[in-house]
C-alpha cells in the first residue's frame, strides 16, 4: 500500500466524521483545521498518483475536485439530501466563509459542473449541483 492510499483513506475518514458530527456545533475555525488537513492530504496523494502525467493534469483543479467530492459525497450519503440545508452543508458553508481555498474550490467545481451537462462528478453524486447551490446561498 502506497502513502497515497493512506491519504485517500484518511481523507475519507475525516470527511465522513466532519459531516457526520456537524450538528454538534463545531466552530467553523476549528473545522477549517480539518479542511486544511484534507487539502494537504489530497495535494500529496494527487502528486504521488499522477507524477508521470503531471504535464497533463491541472493539479489545483484536481485537488479541488477531490476535496469537494469527498466532503459533499459523504454529506449526501449521510444526509440523503436534495435541496435542503443540512448541518453538514451549513458547517461547510460557514467554513468556506473563512477558508478561502475551500470557497474557491466550491466555486471552481460549481462553475465546471454547472456548465457541463452530464459532468462525470454528477454520476457519483447526483445531488452535487444542488448541494453547491445551497452552500453558495449560505455564504
Amino acid at each position: 500500500m502506497a502513502l497515497s492510499d493512506s491519504c485517500w483513506d484518511t481523507i475519507g475518514t475525516l470527511s465522513r466524521d466532519l459531516t457526520r458530527y456537524a450538528d454538534l456545533g463545531y466552530d467553523p475555525s476549528h473545522a477549517a483545521n480539518i479542511i486544511d488537513a484534507v487539502f494537504s492530504l489530497a495535494t500529496f496523494a494527487i502528486e504521488q498518483d499522477v507524477a508521470p502525467y503531471k504535464h497533463l493534469v491541472n493539479s489545483r483543479l484536481g485537488v479541488s475536485r477531490c476535496v469537494v467530492e469527498s466532503l459533499l459525497g459523504v454529506a449526501a450519503a449521510e444526509d440523503n439530501i436534495g435541496k435542503s440545508i443540512t448541518p453538514a452543508l451549513k458547517l461547510l458553508a460557514n467554513v468556506s466563509k473563512i477558508h478561502l481555498e475551500l470557497k474557491q474550490s466550491f466555486d471552481d467545481v460549481y462553475s465546471e459542473v454547472s456548465s457541463t451537462p452530464g459532468h462525470f462528478m454528477l454520476r457519483t453524486n447526483p445531488n452535487l449541483l444542488s448541494q453547491l447551490e445551497v452552500i453558495r446561498q449560505c455564504q
